[in-house]
């Protein structure tokens, strides 16, 4: 009955083709297939995936077949039974070996959501053949494979050849705001309250050697916070961080991130994990800058206020900006120039 429950509350969020996705990576029915038609629209095979993770397979792929049809070439992931499911319902070429992912003159595209540690060490060889990549956050856990990442790109021309899954600014709210905003040159007011998936100690998020959860969660709004200062026009040049936490053996769960600039911004990013939020990660972001105020309530529903203007706004399904993201190795220079003028850019 929780199951069924749950499912109905992932219609209303999610909308039903989304929901079903996300049943089939977590039960490994295949028959879910067959209500998806575009797999059966084949076109020229361009795409190859490393990770075969519900990621890859309920967002990633799903998003892929849902937009340019069956383009799916070869897949890699060190776990069978989710190499075997994800290429018997997407078509994907079972790869053992890496390389012969990488040498494959079809292969176009890369999407990378692999466990985070082996990001970099995936990324490269695509770099060093000139294939475009998608990196699934986080690009690195540390500062070595920094390093090797700058040494990577050194001399190469890299644009438009590498995006990172970075997808809350890609959200229809954080884009509906970033209008009010852009190039207002005000200190930000800005306030995360997360709710976060409750997962075990022994949970690979945890170990350092993956970044912990700052990497595997924080990072996105740490991202989003980046992205909005330079939406508003200036990016800071010192960050004054502080953490407290509630356990000396679980820092990254429970605890509170703030932050304050060069720039006079002031910002906190609150994130807790004391139980599994039943419809999933659950998100509040309060902001100010100038006479702009504004909150977004879970990807759902939006609200700004500029002096006597108000502006509200719920959306019909959740939109955390995951389609967008995803589809940036596709986007042509009309589709880029409208990003990059909605506030969606890097300096």
């Amino acid at each position: 009955m929780k199951q069924i429950k749950k499912l109905f509350r992932y219609f209303l969020l999610y909308g039903f083709s989304r929901s079903i996705i996300k049943v089939a990576g977590r039960s490994k029915v295949i028959y879910l297939k067959y209500l998806y038609l575009n797999l059966y629209i084949q076109k020229k095979k361009s795409v190859s995936l490393i990770g075969a993770g519900q990621f890859g397979f309920s967002t990633i792929s799903y998003y892929i077949q849902k937009n340019k049809r069956k383009i799916f070439l070869d897949c890699y992931d060190i776990n069978q039974d989710s190499l075997n499911f994800i290429s018997r319902f997407y078509g994907y070429m079972k790869i053992s070996n890496i390389n012969n992912l990488y040498n494959n003159p079809d292969c176009k595209i890369v999407y990378i959501a692999s466990n985070h540690s082996t990001h970099m060490e995936y990324a490269i060889p695509c770099i060093n053949k000139g294939i475009t990549v998608y990196v699934e956050k986080p690009l690195v856990v540390n500062y070595d494979q920094l390093k090797l990442f700058y040494k990577a790109i050194n001399g190469k021309n890299i644009k438009n050849k590498i995006f990172l899954g970075f997808n809350r600014p890609f959200s229809s709210a954080v884009l509906k705001l970033n209008k009010f905003i852009h190039n207002k040159k005000e200190p930000l007011s800005l306030n995360f309250y997360v709710i976060g998936h409750k997962i075990s100690d022994s949970h690979w998020y945890h170990d350092p050697k993956e970044g912990t959860r700052i990497c595997g969660n924080v990072a996105h709004w740490i991202d989003l916070m980046v992205n909005l200062m330079n939406t508003r026009g200036e990016i800071p040049t010192y960050f004054s961080i502080n953490i407290k936490f509630t356990s000396n053996t679980k820092k990254d769960d429970n605890f509170i991130i703030s932050i304050s600039t060069n720039y006079e911004d002031i910002v906190s990013i609150f994130f807790t994990t004391r139980s599994e939020p039943f419809e999933g990660v659950n998100e509040t972001l309060n902001l100010q800058c100038g006479s702009v105020i504004s909150k977004i309530d879970d990807f759902r529903n939006l609200q700004i206020w500029d002096n006597d203007f108000y502006f509200k706004k719920r959306f019909i399904f959740k939109n955390v900006g995951h389609e967008r993201a995803i589809l940036q190795p596709f986007t042509n220079l009309n589709t880029r120039k409208f990003i990059e003028s909605s506030g969606i850019y890097r300096r």
